[in-house]
């Protein structure tokens, strides 16, 4: 497993008891997504979830439908803790490289997920590999928006490893035919800095941030972070990216 992905697996594993609760903006993405996987597909039977985390998603998606099969992959191992009682099989994995797994897969889903992801054309060409015809890609992502109020008081333009809507259809063009697109911003407001570190630290999202900070580093960030504050608080943006796909 590539560096970046172990670093990734220990920030995670570290906040499943802290996520639920953190994660307000990955829960909306949930719901968001689960509704518009009812506005637009036929009940699927069998199911792919790439990084289900503690089931945010998963949850909402099996409220609204029972599919046959339902396959559930994530890097960390302890996620299986948080599952018990859904009708599913959880399999430790990476699935950004699904070629453990056989499909044809009717549905393979997606939340706040492929923001990690170290090549995600390769993903999505592995991924219409695995669909049956007419088989349905749907996820929800992180576009280039979100946190740039973090990286600005470090001294850096906006996350340049997260892909915008544009960049994504570029990937998915011949690949998939659209169905559903959506793009949302959200903010949400703090007291202080380090309080929202703490909020990144308890998503486990610290993935793209430096590990270690320098006490003058912190400081200085603190500071510049202060000038960005707005009559409600500090705000933390977050750009949501939403696509159902059918497979041409």
């Amino acid at each position: 497993m590539k560096k970046p992905k172990h670093r990734l697996r220990h920030r995670f594993e570290r906040a499943l008891f802290t996520y639920d609760r953190a994660a307000v903006i990955q829960a909306q993405m949930a719901t968001h997504l689960t509704d518009l996987l009812s506005q637009t597909i036929a009940p699927p039977q069998k199911v792919l979830e790439i990084g289900v985390g503690t089931g945010l998603f998963t949850r909402k998606f099996l409220e609204q439908f029972s599919p046959e099969t339902f396959v559930a992959t994530d890097l960390v191992r302890k996620c299986k803790e948080f599952l018990k009682g859904l009708p599913l099989y959880f399999v430790v994995a990476d699935g950004e490289e699904p070629s453990w797994i056989k499909g044809p897969f009717d549905l393979i889903v997606a939340n706040a997920t492929f923001q990690w992801f170290l090549d995600l054309r390769k993903a999505f060409e592995a991924y219409h590999q695995l669909l049956g015809p007419k088989g349905i890609l749907a996820f929800s992502t992180f576009g280039p928006q979100t946190m740039k109020e973090v990286f600005w008081a470090l001294g850096q333009e906006n996350p340049p490893f997260l892909l915008g809507e544009k960049q994504i259809n570029t990937l998915v063009a011949r690949l998939f035919t659209p169905l559903k697109q959506e793009t949302k911003l959200e903010k949400l407001y703090f007291i202080d800095p380090l309080g929202i570190l703490r909020h990144i630290r308890a998503t486990g999202a610290l993935g793209h941030l430096p590990p270690r900070w320098s006490l003058k580093r912190l400081k200085a960030w603190q500071r510049r972070y202060l000038a960005l504050k707005e009559r409600s608080g500090l705000p933390l943006t977050y750009e949501m990216i939403f696509f159902v796909g059918q497979k041409i």
